[in-house]
């Protein structure tokens, strides 16, 4: 008995062995590291989301110098009575 069950493990580890070894055998979806890394880029929405992230902070960044920058605003206002009695704050034209 013993005999048979070290057989069937001898069988069932060379089995297993053999799947490692012929696992890739087509030569045919081979790629450079270059376009694996490029394919990669394009196809990782974390990537992807980072990189609007960055833009979206550039953005943010170039609002932020803006605000800091003075603005002036001027107006002019005349408070008169006209002859048809009616008073109140106007722009002169």
């Amino acid at each position: 008995m013993s005999y048979l069950r070290s057989n069937l493990l001898k069988l069932l580890f060379a089995f297993l062995l053999s799947g490692d070894l012929f696992g890739q055998t087509g030569t045919d979806s081979s790629m450079t590291l270059r376009a694996a890394i490029q394919l990669s880029q394009q196809n990782d929405h974390s990537l992807k989301a980072r990189s609007y992230e960055t833009e979206a902070a550039n953005h943010n960044l170039e609002v932020t110098k803006y605000i800091k920058l003075p603005s002036i605003d001027a107006s002019y206002q005349v408070n008169l009575a006209t002859a048809n009695n009616l008073t109140g704050l106007f722009y002169p034209a």
